[in-house]
């Protein structure tokens, strides 16, 4: 069996590369070391060749450099990320981690989490704002977000046409009109046309 990945080395810099067969594309290794370099490209090699036994490779690794790693749950990560912060950030961290979407995730550990768990949680909470949408809770009711809008808002003085702002238009804030004082530079007329 022909193999996928071959091994070089860069006179100029000494350094190994990998040459992908299928692809053409170069790939630094980051070592001129040439044993380390072989048991990179026998990973590699490796890798291409069995992809099922791949993950069960990794976790061995992982759990020889962090013995909790194979128990740990989102929420211990939730639980560290809020301890982390300070402040206003902090509170809207520990809000945002109360949403009953992530419920389904809050349990699992990190590294059985697969695409569909994600997907699940998104689909959970796209459903609780549509819900929301229906029912007329908006964010502001739930107090999640402040209402920033201030008392009076902007109006758009026009002509009336329906196409849109056009030279003699403007925008009049608080009920001002167009171009503003009289003698403001973007109120002058226009001479001999």
């Amino acid at each position: 069996m022909k193999q996928r990945y071959r091994l070089y080395r860069r006179s100029c810099s000494g350094r190994f590369y990998l040459h992908d067969n299928v692809t053409g594309k170069q790939e630094s290794l980051g070592t001129a070391d040439r044993i380390e370099a072989l048991r990179l490209l026998h990973s590699r090699n490796e890798a291409d060749r069995q992809p099922a036994i791949n993950l069960q490779i990794a976790r061995a690794y992982l759990a020889a450099g962090d013995p909790d790693i194979m128990t740990r749950t989102w929420q211990v990560v939730m639980d560290e990320l809020v301890k982390s912060k300070q402040g206003s950030t902090r509170q809207r961290y520990v809000r945002s981690f109360k949403e009953h979407a992530l419920d389904s995730l809050r349990s699992l550990p990190i590294l059985q989490t697969r695409p569909e768990h994600y997907l699940h949680a998104l689909e959970v909470g796209a459903a609780r704002v549509a819900h929301g949408a229906r029912t007329g809770e908006s964010a502001r009711e739930r107090e999640t977000i402040p209402d920033v809008r201030p008392a009076r808002e902007a109006r758009i003085v026009g002509s009336g046409n329906g196409q849109g702002v056009g030279q003699h238009d403007g925008v009049g804030l608080y009920g001002e009109e167009p171009g503003g004082a009289a003698g403001a530079p973007g109120n002058r007329p226009t001479e001999g046309f």
